[in-house]
């Protein structure tokens, strides 16, 4: 049995090893050569192992075949004993075809060393959409992080990135019109380290913070993502989660009232608790179409995130701006008067050749420009995203229930993540409508790699099987089965997952959450929560 995650849609075993030779020759057609180049960086990491360009496919020991039958992420993948063959229509599936062969090089221990077994593989996706959500608001981790996590989702066969770069904690992207969002927006005085939990000083860590990407730095990592088939979406939250921006530019919001970037998940307890963007000053609509022209130069995605999600309308409700605009429009109400911000910014991405993407709290307006797509996450069930689908509207699922991988394994079990169906939350869909799934990573509570890869690992696994695998293939027990063997290739890439033990259980739940979701190493967390479970519970 090859150990293969996420499992494959079709595949055969045959008798016998593929050895491979010290001296590889690999043959491309010419439009899977990037494929080729990927597939070179992987093996010649493998001791001993050198490789050459094949004149032909006959004289190789690899070769990329073009099959344009195939569609794009689909591929086939024919191992014998003498030789390797990948067709595929284009650089997706063949790029897919070389992360198959490296977790077959590299993680499957049946076999001996640099053999792997033969088989025949045909291959391809669930869905188009197969995401990670990364924050770098409320924690900023820097290029060499997002890189090492970009390698990993396309290990995965997680073909997109979204990035969460901005947040009432912290703006985190230069844009070279407005230098104080790094200059102010991008710096905040304290961190709150205990999110939805005590909101005393004492729960504030009040080392200053800043950190912020030049826009050189996002082109470098956009690129380097590309070369690993994956698209970048950024998100810039509006007009809620505003609070780094009105530091920055209080001229924007309602009351043009000068505050300091927030350190408190919503505001401070006794601050601004309310922040949101003006709906009805034409500075607010400026801003933001200028920074979506220096943004649509640096992300190529025909996408763009802006959030839309928890926005208080206490500001709009008393800003005679808003309430003009609201008259003047013969708008309903101020949920309505978010529709009409929504669709203004959904019209101006449209002339950047963009789709506008939200929280599915922007279906709350009944007007929602139709392109929209809408990225469900709310706990409880939401009807206007139901009635999204059936309408033909399109959404991205991301139910907090299976995908929010910031919370405690506790709350937020493995088996959940990985039994994921969207009938499950009464989620319908007739006309195709749902294009994927995406786990996100909130970073209240993570601020180091260890505690990101800890709260992503075997997370990652899962949702990839979800995102890929065809349902009536996924079996969990299965899965927790090559799981085992899939943890030896995080292993040797410096990922310490959490460990399998605990992933399913309840026994943390007598824990406080906010008591012991607080500190940088997880793992240390867990057994001293483990030693506080002792007597009560056993995992």
């Amino acid at each position: 049995m090859v150990k293969l995650i996420p499992l494959p849609v079709e595949c055969t075993i045959r008798s016998g090893f593929f050895k491979l030779p010290n001296v590889v020759r690999i043959y491309s057609d010419s439009d899977l050569c990037g494929a080729k180049s990927v597939l070179k960086s992987i093996l010649e990491k493998i001791d001993g192992v050198r490789c050459e360009d094949a004149l032909d496919s006959g004289s190789s020991h690899v070769a990329f075949c073009y099959d344009r039958e195939l569609s794009n992420e689909r591929y086939i993948l024919d191992i014998t004993e003498n030789k390797v063959i990948i067709n595929a229509s284009g650089f997706s599936g063949a790029f897919y075809a070389t992360q198959t062969l490296r977790q077959l090089f590299e993680s499957d221990s049946q076999s001996p060393l640099n053999n792997i077994q033969c088989a025949h593989i045909l291959d391809y996706p669930r869905y188009e959409w197969r995401s990670i959500m990364l924050d770098e608001s409320r924690h900023f981790f820097g290029k060499d992080v997002v890189k090492q996590l970009l390698d990993l989702l396309a290990m995965h066969k997680m073909n997109v990135f979204h990035w969460h770069l901005s947040d009432n904690e912290g703006w985190r992207v230069e844009i070279k019109k407005y230098p104080k969002l790094i200059e102010i927006g991008s710096k905040r005085r304290g961190t709150h380290f205990m999110a939805w939990g005590n909101r005393k000083d004492s729960a504030v860590d009040w080392t200053p913070y800043s950190g912020h990407y030049t826009q050189e730095e996002i082109k470098e990592i956009v690129q380097y993502a590309a070369e690993r088939n994956i698209m970048v979406v950024p998100e810039i939250d509006m007009p809620a989660h505003f609070g780094a921006v009105l530091a920055a530019y209080p001229e924007l919001g309602c009351r043009g009232v000068k505050i300091e970037v927030p350190i408190m998940h919503g505001g401070e307890k006794n601050g601004p608790a309310d922040l949101i963007a003006c709906a009805g000053n034409s500075d607010t609509y400026k801003f933001i179409y200028d920074v979506i022209d220096e943004l649509a130069e640096l992300f190529p995605a025909p996408y763009f995130h802006i959030g839309g999600d928890e926005a208080p309308k206490k500001e709009w409700k008393n800003c005679p701006k808003c309430q003009k605009v609201i008259n003047d429009n013969k708008l309903k109400d101020e949920e309505e008067l978010q529709g009409y911000f929504n669709n203004k910014i959904a019209l101006y991405l449209k002339t950047k050749g963009k789709r506008l993407i939200g929280w599915n709290e922007i279906l709350k307006s009944t007007s929602i420009d139709k392109d929209a797509i809408a990225q469900y996450w709310t706990l409880f069930r939401d009807k206007n995203a139901e009635r999204w689908l059936v309408t033909n509207g399109r959404i991205i699922a991301s139910k907090h229930q299976a995908f929010y991988f910031d919370m405690p394994y506790a709350v937020r079990n493995l088996k959940t993540t990985y039994k994921f169906e969207p009938s499950q939350y009464k989620i319908k869909d007739p006309n195709g409508g749902i294009l994927g799934v995406e786990g996100t990573l909130w970073t209240e509570w993570i601020s180091t790699k260890e505690r990101l890869f800890f709260q992503l690992f075997p997370r990652l696994e899962a949702i990839s099987e979800v995102a890929w695998t065809p349902r009536e293939k996924r079996n969990y027990a299965d899965f927790r089965s090559r799981l085992k063997s899939f943890i030896k290739l995080l292993s040797s890439m410096n990922i310490r997952p959490a460990p399998l033990e605990i992933v399913d259980t309840g026994f943390l739940r007598s824990v406080k959450i906010g008591k012991i979701f607080h500190l940088n190493d997880a793992h240390i967390e867990y057994k001293s929560a483990l030693s506080l479970n002792a007597d009560s519970e056993t995992p």
